[in-house]
Parts: C-alpha cells; sequence; structure tokens
C-alpha cells in the first residue's frame, strides 16, 4: 500500500518499484543537471576571459584611432601651409574637420566601455586639452586663404606642441590599459581554477539560477500576456471604429437612396437626400483611404518614391480643392510665401499632397469662422521646406496635443467629430517617410498650427520664386468660374456607368467628348483625329492602358494623357510614369481633382463670347407687354446691385429670395433665359453647391447687361429707372 500523501498517485496505478524507478531518473537527472550546469559556468567564465580580452582590443584599437586622428590632424596643418593650391586645401581642411570628428566618434565610444578612473582622468585631460586647443582652429581655417601667413612658424609649432603631449598622454592610455586589461585577466584565470575545486557549491547557484530564470520566465509570460492583451484590445478597437466609421455612412447612403425613390418628396428633400449621400460617399472614401494606409504603415510597406515636385502646381491643386470647402463654412482659405522658395523640390509629391490635404482639412473641419492659412517658407540649412497650417478654429489644451497622433484617439466627447482617428498618425507616419517632421503649436479657443517640414533634396541651381500674396490667382478664375474650357477630350473606359459619369462631369464645360471601349480603339482614335487631352483606365480588355499609351508614344504622340485607375499605389503611379503618361486620377473621381485636371492641360475661354444684345421674346406677339418690359427692365440694375451684394456677402437666405423673385417675373416680359438661369442659382444655393453659385451669378450678370443693351439698342434710350421692385 502507497503511504496516504501518495494515494493520489493510485490513480495512475503506480507500484512502488516505478516510483523508485522514477525517483532514481529524478535523481540521476538532477545530478546531471548539477554537472550539466557546472561545465557551463565554467564555459561561461573561459567566455569571459575571452570578453575581458575582446574588451581590451577594442579599447586598444580604439586608442590607435584616436592616435592616429591627432597624427593625421597634425599632418594636415604642414601640408595647408605647403599647398599652393586653393582648391586643394579646401580638401585638406575637409580631411582636418573630419579626422577631428573621427577623434571624437572613438572618444565617444570610448566613454560607453566600462574604464577604470586612471583611465578615465586621462582621457578628461586628452579632452581638455583638445578644448583649450579650439582657439587655433579659426587659424588652421585661414591657411585656405592664406597658407603662408606671418606667424606660419609658430602655429606650426602650437599645434606640433598640443598634437605631441595628446599622443603622449594617449600612450599613456594604452599602457595603462594594457596593465589594466593582465590584472583583469589574471584575476579571471585564477577564479576559472578555484571553480573546478568548489563544485559543490555550484548546487546553491543552480538553485539561484533556477529561481532567477523562473523570475525571468514569469516575467517575460506576464508582459508577452500584456502584450497580446493589447493587441487584442487595438484590434477589437480597430474593428469597432472601422464598424462604426463604415455602417453609418453606409446607413445614411442606403436610407437616402432608397428615400430617392419616393415620388412625394418634394424637390428640396431630393436635393437635401443628394447632398447627404455625397458627403456620406466621400467620408466612407476617406475612412477606406484611412484603413488602406494604415494596414500599410502597420506592415511597413507603405512606398515612398522620391522625384521632382512642382511646387506651385501641387500649392494651386491644393487650393482649387479646399477653396470650395472653406468658403462653404464662410471661411477663408489662403496660401502665402515667406520668403523666396524654390519651384521645384525632390520628394514624394503624392504622400505630400495627402499629408498637405489632411492636414487643411483637419483645419477647416475644426474652425467654425475666420481663416485658415498655409505659409510655405525654405530654410537653406538642410535645405528643407516648411508648410504652417494655422487656423483661428477651437484649438487644443496640453492634454489633447498629447494625444493627438495615437490611433483611434479623438477629441472629448463635447468635440467629437466624424473620423476614424487615423489622419493625423498617418500624416505623421508619412511625414517620418519622406524625411520630415510634423509639429503642433496650439491654444485653446485661439486656433492651432500645425509645421510640416520636409527635406527638398538637391535644390541647387532651381529657380527662386516669391509670393506676396495668395497663390491661387489663376485658380481663383476658375473658382469664380469667369471662364471654361475648350478643346477636344477623349474617354476610353470599358465600363458604360463610367462613361457616363465623364459625361455628367463634361457636361456644360465647352468639352467636346469622344468615348471608345480599349485601348485598341484609343489608339486609333487618337492617331486619326486631334485631340486635347486622353483619359486612359489603365484596365480594359482588348489592350490595356499602359499598353496603349507606350503605344502611342512609340508613334510619336506627344499630347497629354492622364490614368486613370482604382489602384493607388506608387508601383502602379511608376508604371503610369514609365509608359508616358502626363497624369494620374484615382477612382473614385472626385470633382475637384478632376477640375484640377482638366484647367491644366485645356485651355480656358471666356463663358460670355456670345455677348451681343437681348431682346424680348414676348413683344413680337403681345405687344401690349410693353410697359412691364419698361419696367421689368429699369429694375434690373437694382435686382443686380442687391443680388450682388447679397452674393459677396455671402447671406445665401436672400440671395435665394431674390433670385426667386427674378425667375418668377422675367419669364412672363419674355427673358426665359434669365428665368433658367434664376432657377439654377436657386438650385445651387439649395443643394449648397456656392462654386456653382458664383459661376451662375457671374451668368446671370452678364444677361442682365445684355438685356440692358438690347432695350438701349432697339429704344434708342434707357428705361425709366425705378427705386425699387415688387
Amino acid at each position: 500500500m502507497l503511504p496516504k500523501f501518495m494515494s493520489p498517485l493510485s490513480r495512475w496505478r503506480l507500484s512502488p518499484a516505478m516510483i523508485t524507478v522514477v525517483g532514481f531518473i529524478v535523481v540521476i537527472s538532477a545530478v546531471s543537471t548539477l554537472m550539466l550546469v557546472s561545465f557551463r559556468h565554467m564555459a561561461a567564465m573561459q567566455a569571459g576571459i575571452e570578453e575581458i580580452s575582446v574588451r581590451y582590443n577594442r579599447k586598444a584599437s580604439l586608442t590607435y584611432a584616436m592616435n592616429e586622428a591627432i597624427n593625421q590632424r597634425m599632418a594636415l596643418v604642414r601640408d595647408l601651409m605647403l599647398e599652393p593650391e586653393r582648391f586643394k586645401r579646401e580638401q585638406l581642411l575637409q580631411r582636418f574637420y573630419h579626422y577631428g570628428w573621427e577623434f571624437q566618434k572613438n572618444y565617444q565610444e570610448m566613454m560607453t566601455l566600462s574604464l577604470d578612473r586612471e583611465s578615465e582622468r586621462l582621457l578628461e585631460q586628452v579632452i581638455t586639452r583638445i578644448q583649450e586647443s579650439s582657439s587655433i582652429r579659426e587659424r588652421v581655417e585661414n591657411l585656405v586663404t592664406n597658407s603662408k601667413p606671418a606667424d606660419r612658424e609658430e602655429l606650426l609649432s602650437t599645434v606640433i606642441t598640443i598634437h605631441r603631449l595628446i599622443i603622449s598622454q594617449l600612450n599613456e592610455l594604452a599602457s595603462l590599459q594594457h596593465s589594466h586589461n593582465m590584472s583583469q585577466l589574471k584575476v579571471a584565470r585564477e577564479d576559472y581554477h578555484h571553480t573546478r575545486d568548489i563544485l559543490a557549491f555550484i548546487f546553491v547557484i543552480i538553485l539561484l539560477s533556477a529561481l532567477l530564470i523562473t523570475i525571468r520566465i514569469s516575467r517575460y509570460i506576464r508582459n508577452n500576456a500584456r502584450s497580446l492583451t493589447q493587441m487584442a484590445h487595438d484590434k477589437s478597437m480597430l474593428l469597432a471604429t472601422m464598424s462604426h466609421e463604415i455602417r453609418t455612412p453606409l446607413t445614411s447612403i442606403i436610407g437616402f437612396g432608397e428615400s430617392l425613390l419616393d415620388v412625394n418628396n418634394t424637390k428640396e428633400e431630393r436635393i437635401s437626400a443628394i447632398n447627404a449621400i455625397l458627403r456620406n460617399s466621400h467620408h466612407l472614401h476617406g475612412v477606406i483611404n484611412n484603413v488602406l494606409d494604415y494596414s500599410k504603415i502597420d506592415s511597413n510597406q507603405m512606398e515612398i518614391n522620391d522625384d521632382w515636385i512642382d511646387l506651385k502646381a501641387c500649392m494651386d491643386d491644393l487650393q482649387y480643392m479646399m477653396q470650395g470647402r472653406a468658403q462653404s463654412k464662410g471661411l477663408s482659405f489662403d496660401i502665402l510665401s515667406n520668403g523666396p522658395i524654390p519651384a521645384r523640390i525632390h520628394n514624394d509629391e503624392m504622400r505630400l499632397r495627402q499629408v498637405l490635404i489632411n492636414l487643411a482639412n483637419n483645419a477647416i473641419k475644426f474652425t467654425e469662422q475666420g481663416s485658415v492659412t498655409v505659409t510655405v517658407e525654405c530654410e537653406e540649412t538642410g535645405p528643407t521646406l516648411k508648410f504652417m497650417i494655422e487656423d483661428t478654429g477651437i484649438g487644443m489644451s496640453e492634454k489633447q496635443i498629447r494625444n493627438l497622433f495615437t490611433p483611434y484617439r479623438q477629441f472629448t466627447q463635447s468635440q467629437q467629430q466624424e473620423g476614424t482617428g487615423l489622419g493625423l498618425y498617418i500624416s505623421r507616419e508619412m511625414t517620418h517617410l519622406m524625411g520630415g517632421e510634423l509639429e503642433v503649436q496650439s491654444e485653446p479657443t485661439v486656433g492651432s498650427r500645425f509645421t510640416l517640414s520636409i527635406p527638398t533634396g538637391d535644390i541647387n541651381g532651381v529657380e527662386r520664386i516669391e509670393w506676396t500674396g495668395p497663390l491661387f490667382d489663376a485658380v481663383q478664375e476658375i473658382i469664380s468660374q469667369r471662364v471654361h474650357l475648350s478643346g477636344r477630350v477623349l474617354l476610353a473606359d470599358d465600363l458604360k456607368d463610367n462613361q457616363k459619369l465623364f459625361s455628367i462631369l463634361l457636361d456644360k464645360t465647352g468639352i467636346d467628348l469622344t468615348i471608345v471601349n480599349n485601348g485598341r480603339e484609343a489608339v486609333d482614335e487618337a492617331l486619326a483625329h486631334e485631340y486635347s487631352l486622353i483619359l486612359m483606365d489603365m484596365k480594359m480588355p482588348v489592350m490595356d492602358g499602359v499598353t496603349a499609351t507606350r503605344e502611342l508614344r512609340a508613334k510619336g504622340y506627344n499630347k497629354p494623357i492622364v490614368a486613370l485607375t482604382a489602384n493607388d499605389t506608387q508601383s502602379e503611379r511608376q508604371a503610369c510614369r514609365e509608359a508616358g503618361f502626363d497624369g494620374f486620377l484615382s477612382k473614385p473621381i472626385e470633382r475637384t481633382s478632376f477640375n484640377a485636371v482638366l484647367t491644366r492641360y485645356l485651355e480656358r475661354k471666356d463663358l460670355f463670347e456670345n455677348d451681343g444684345p437681348i431682346f424680348s421674346s414676348a413683344l413680337e406677339e403681345l405687344p401690349e407687354l410693353q410697359p412691364a418690359v419698361d419696367y421689368f427692365v429699369g429694375q434690373l440694375p437694382v435686382r443686380r446691385e442687391s443680388i450682388e451684394q447679397a452674393l459677396i456677402s455671402r447671406d445665401w437666405h436672400e440671395l435665394k429670395e431674390l433670385v426667386h423673385d427674378l425667375k418668377g417675373t422675367a419669364g412672363g416680359v419674355g427673358y426665359e433665359e434669365l428665368t433658367e438661369l434664376a432657377m439654377k442659382v436657386e438650385f445651387a444655393i439649395a443643394k449648397e453647391d456656392y462654386t456653382e453659385v458664383n459661376f451662375l451669378v457671374d451668368q446671370l450678370v452678364n444677361r442682365v447687361e445684355r438685356i440692358q443693351s438690347g432695350y438701349i439698342q432697339r429704344y434708342g434710350t434707357e428705361p425709366p429707372a425705378t427705386n425699387g421692385y415688387h
């Protein structure tokens, strides 16, 4: 029978013999372990002896390197005095600096090694001696311009004296290190021999080692568990955030999309639904882009492609994209330069645009009144290009700034905004990949300033440009829509929905659009007819866009070709550049980006080319309406002034009332074109498209001027003026 305390062993039906065997095996294992640990300990001691030798060799190597650097500097001073050519003297001076840097580097590494007090004292004396000799550095530098100064011999003597003292101290240091090393080796070897005589004490060491290992394993398990818990938490947070940020806009898109099928909805309700769908679609697009960028950063797969960047074009595009968003909130958005800046820099254009757009978007999103300003300046040290994005928004506290670049972190609930909380984290990581820095200063209720600093690359010989006002003069003209585009555009895309979309985007711009279904047709059509621009999809049957573009370029076709693709990666952009594309548009197509591309490659012309007089169409059949026409035309100057004033003050409600009244009266007196324009203005205000409002009001003012011109041409006099209208 087994003792009572061993009774649980009966469950495994172990006999006493088996227990004995197991006990013997355990004892043998313990003894073997003891011997193994003893031998390992002795091996470790041998390794320690070898390590002492390695450390000594490293110290000796560093001491020799410092000694050699001092010798070289001393020789270079003599060479500087003897060299007749200034260019070579400059090279010698650079080598003089280089050996000084080599000495400093070796000294710093030496200080990281374990040194005895005497060695540290000698090293401090060497450094003190070097610091005391720093006064002759300027005299050595002057040898570049004058290799034979008056005090030449005295300078050389001083340099040689100081450097010999330093060399002497370094030699003393080497001797001391050798002595110290031999002493350490002697002690280590004695310990090694004594260890063989006291193996009995190894058992205690084994216990302590086992305890230490147990503690370390326990600590590792706890840390690993904590890390796994944090990873699981991050994953859960990511999934929860993504679920919310994807489901929320999808709910709105589906809901408002279904509501458009309701025939009982009013025009205002339909416009509101369309705006909601667009707003949530753009938000969903941003969420998907952020998730893709975050996954690339997290897996170290984010690509950086250094190339020349047209800085003005980049800033023009930024202003064009941000201007409408700022105006819709009643904000001003300006881009300025602080001093001359290079016209081109060398970095990653796509990532730079992405970071600037994100920072500008955030500034507009968190600003309710005032302005957003982007200031560009170039620091020649580096050289470095700085973008300061300043706003007059809500600002941030110190606590909020500390968490600003942490993934998934946003403001407190009272300041919660839509978004994944990844934008600024991604912007900072992209900035680091570009070799730059992203900093922020902010004050609650006052505003924030983000400073993006990136290296420019080698910009020697690059033209410098300077702006003293807003950059966006040319693009501002497009936003006010006083011009439209002319030319023929060839679209190559095999999807009917995409063909319909581009037809809508290009409608009423003055552009003549031709559509083909694949790359083969695009090549044939481009070579057969004259086109100002080709929009080429990358993935098409029969022949893809890259192959088609290469064939066109091989045949001497030199008109601009812009790629259309949903695969917005650096490798894809590089493939486009190599194939001969001039530009790149990422799907889904954003109207502002699309318009920026069009205005870059197509000609602009006056919208009001047909500025002839306009006559009332009603008087031919109903001459009795003459008094009404006289009264209406007489009111037009007052109406025009009121409309322009409402537009300037951005009083959209007042402007809507004014054009609504104009719409109701113009058609009744034979000016249907004015009625149609007023209706379009009213519709644009309802859908909050204020860029379109500017465009249409300009056309409306032009029509008013032509109506007045027509009246004067027909009757030889201006209509009777009125003080107001009803």
